[in-house]
């Protein structure tokens, strides 16, 4: 397998990696949130995110 390739297979395991990782991170935020009855608007406002984020 020449470098290009290699390098290009890489960063495609990495970016599946940071997918699966920010997925895992909505979920528990979402259990989170859900567990402290809060919604995503309240929690928008108490953290100052923006809705969309949360």
């Amino acid at each position: 397998m020449n470098d290009v390739k290699m390098a290009s297979e890489c960063l495609n395991r990495f970016k599946s990696i940071i997918v699966f990782l920010h997925m895992e991170f909505g979920q528990k935020l979402k259990e989170l949130r859900i567990s402290l009855n809060t919604s995503q608007k309240e929690l928008s406002e108490k953290t100052g995110l923006s809705i969309r984020t949360i």
